[in-house]
């Protein structure tokens, strides 16, 4: 990440034409239901934003620089049903997935070991869901889709809390 030109550091993006071809990249590769709401306007409009639909279908992205690779465009959607997913896309085509909260935990009869596996999904989420704050790709907590917001409180909290 030491390659990653923050806001302010006085890198400048490479082109709109890389960038628009990058968006259009990925809009002409999702699903139709998310083609309606993720747009290549909507993705060129702002350097970071979030849409929603009624669906429940929430969608964030971030535009970037990498001193070394050029623009990128992180992207995250997710949905109450279909679960969360975020990567990072560059114009060379490559994709780096980016790590997104469990959904699912292990779980152990030994109260001990159980104890441990809460533990480490709680952990792990609350990492993950602050990373991708961080990155811009999700909004303040409480801001999200109602489901989101209510998926994040679970998935952040001891099930004895």
């Amino acid at each position: 990440m030491d390659s990653i030109a923050r806001e302010g550091d006085g890198a400048v993006p490479e082109s709109e034409e890389i960038r628009r071809s990058l968006a259009d990249q990925i809009v002409a590769g999702v699903q139709s239901r998310v083609a309606e709401t993720m747009t290549v306007d909507l993705l060129m409009g702002e350097e970071n934003g979030h849409a929603f639909d009624r669906g429940g279908l929430h969608i964030g992205w971030s535009w970037g620089v990498d001193t070394s690779r050029g623009d990128y465009l992180d992207l995250l959607w997710e949905h109450r049903m279909a679960g969360i997913y975020a990567s990072r896309y560059w114009p060379d085509g490559s994709i780096d997935r980016i790590p997104t909260p469990a959904e699912l935990r292990l779980v152990s009869s030994d109260p001990v070991e159980e104890a441990r596996l809460v533990d480490e999904y709680v952990e792990h989420n609350r990492r993950t869901y602050a990373d991708l704050r961080e990155r811009g790709l999700l909004p303040p907590v409480g801001d999200n889709a109602g489901s989101q917001d209510i998926n994040e409180y679970l998935r952040t909290r001891p099930a004895d809390e």
